[in-house]
């Protein structure tokens, strides 16, 4: 799409479902998980097409293809998030689309996955209410972030306010609520009310946008409050 006008400008036909979707440093190539399929497509930005793609093993209980959600593009690699329990993080080589390894016991359902570049970690959501850090550089998790009120969540997607150090965590489903976590002590210091799914924050307005499935709308706040 033209940023502008929204107008369509290319179309990729992947002939396969598609879920999360991340794009390398230069914007020459996107890539987009195959969900369903078990895998992940690496297209070209220019031509819209398909150059490789690779489809990983492995079935979960009912025999089907271990889902492939979110995906993270960083330093050359891709961190696919998987669902299943115990969920794992699949690391694909960008270039030769060949699998490097994995991270496992992530928490059930991997499902939000972000780079912090003030903190230089990942940081993994999960069904089981339950945000994995971990460093990039050995790609093991150093911490677990929980919180700390007994309640149920299923975290979803994640935004990061860098200057604050906040991470905000996104739960539609069992919380109904988005969760405002320190990045320096992993504690949760504030929730925000209402059933949420997508987030993205705005660091030049100081504003955090959540997308709400049952309301149908998207809400804009304030996050300097």
């Amino acid at each position: 799409l033209d940023p502008t006008t929204l107008a369509i400008t290319g179309e990729t036909h992947t002939d396969l479902k598609n879920f999360g979707m991340a794009i390398d440093d230069k914007g020459h190539y996107f890539y987009t998980t195959n969900s369903l399929d078990g895998g992940v497509s690496k297209v070209d930005t220019q031509t819209g097409k398909i150059v490789e793609r690779l489809f990983f093993k492995g079935k979960d209980k009912d025999g089907d293809p271990i889902g492939a959600r979110e995906i993270l593009f960083h330093n050359n690699q891709l961190y696919i998030g998987r669902v299943t329990d115990p969920g794992y993080i699949s690391i694909v080589d960008a270039q030769t689309m060949t699998l490097k390894g994995k991270i496992e016991n992530v928490g059930k359902w991997v499902t939000g996955i972000i780079y912090s570049p003030s903190t230089q970690r990942i940081y993994a959501a999960s069904g089981s209410g339950e945000i994995a850090v971990i460093n990039p550089a050995n790609n093991k998790i150093e911490h677990r972030w929980k919180p700390d009120d007994g309640q149920k969540y299923l975290f979803l997607n994640m935004a990061e306010d860098p200057t604050t150090g906040r991470l905000f965590v996104t739960d539609n489903s069992e919380g109904k609520t988005t969760l405002v976590f320190d990045e320096h002590s992993g504690k949760v210091i504030k929730r925000l009310p209402g059933d949420a799914l997508g987030i993205k924050f705005n660091a030049k307005r100081h504003e955090v946008y959540i997308s709400q499935r049952e309301s149908k709308k998207v809400i804009q706040l304030d996050a300097t409050s």
